[in-house]
């Protein structure tokens, strides 16, 4: 009973958190990312990206990629979001020289993160925190990368 009791306890502390598979598969690149590099891009030609173009390598890399798999996942369902202006980030993780997960990072709209490598794909939700952790790995200031505005 005392056993029991303290799986509770520990469970209703959030020590103990479920893992999703998805997730699961992508944390097994994290010992070999290396160097990521954020690119940004557009869909939409009268809202340009910002002019940024950065990476990150060695411990740095490995901190945007583990903020990175923090975020929670996107519960599946339909969702109601704000303007999307149709610009994206690229998050490109390498090890040497070979490219182990892209990302896609989308500061409007619903803000998604999308992982994926060979073998899984997730959608995470991220915070501010997240867009502060991103920038100062990479070296830039937040507001060069969020929010992100259309210009007027």
């Amino acid at each position: 009973m005392k056993s029991f009791v303290a799986a509770v306890l520990l469970a209703a502390c959030g020590t103990s958190s479920p893992s999703s598979p998805v997730i699961d598969t992508l944390e097994t690149e994290k010992p070999a990312i290396d160097r990521v590099e954020f690119t940004t891009a557009t869909s939409i030609p009268q809202n340009p990206p910002p002019n940024v173009s950065a990476s990150a390598t060695g411990d740095a890399a490995r901190a945007i990629y583990e903020a990175t798999l923090a975020l929670p996942e996107l519960p599946p369902g339909g969702y109601n979001c704000p303007a999307d202006f149709g610009v994206t980030y690229n998050l490109t993780f390498f090890g040497g020289d070979t490219q182990l997960v892209a990302g896609i990072v989308r500061p409007s709209g619903c803000e998604i993160v999308t992982l994926a490598n060979q073998n899984a794909s997730a959608s995470l939700s991220p915070d501010d925190g997240y867009w502060a952790t991103l920038a100062s790995d990479l070296g830039i200031t937040e507001s060069e990368i969020y929010p992100y505005l259309p210009p007027g």
